[in-house]
């Protein structure tokens, strides 16, 4: 396996895992603030 190859997918993986890391911590953190706003 060529090295370049290897990091660029494993870039472009944690990129991929980050981006919908970042979405689904911001969506817990409006879902948190509105059960909190509730009460």
């Amino acid at each position: 396996m060529d090295m370049q190859l290897f990091w660029d997918s494993v870039i472009t993986v944690v990129s991929v895992v980050g981006y919908i890391g970042s979405w689904v911590a911001l969506g817990l953190l409006i879902r948190w603030f509105i059960v909190k706003s509730k009460r």
